[in-house]
């Protein structure tokens, strides 16, 4: 399993979207990323994906809480003004 599969689960986990709606996106994210400049195609020994998997596991509410938040700054951003400002 590698770095990005492992990611993958954890976010499909969270979210509660497929693993292969996450695995789309997480590609299209990391097309914009020189491969020298990250390591989520590394590789892991089983050992090392468990250990990941169970830090990931850990902290799922802090991980929601920052997709949260990013969904909540995205729609600030993007919303109309309304009322008479």
């Amino acid at each position: 399993m590698t770095r990005g599969e492992v990611i993958t689960k954890v976010l499909s986990e969270v979210s509660g979207k497929p693993e292969r709606e996450i695995a789309a996106f997480w590609k299209l994210g990391l097309a914009s990323i020189p491969p020298e400049q990250h390591n989520f195609d590394e590789e892991l020994s089983d050992a090392d994906a468990d250990a990941l998997l169970a830090v990931l596991r850990k902290g799922k509410q802090g991980i929601a809480d920052w997709i949260m938040k990013g969904h909540r700054d995205s729609v600030l951003m993007n919303a109309k003004p309304a009322g008479r400002a």
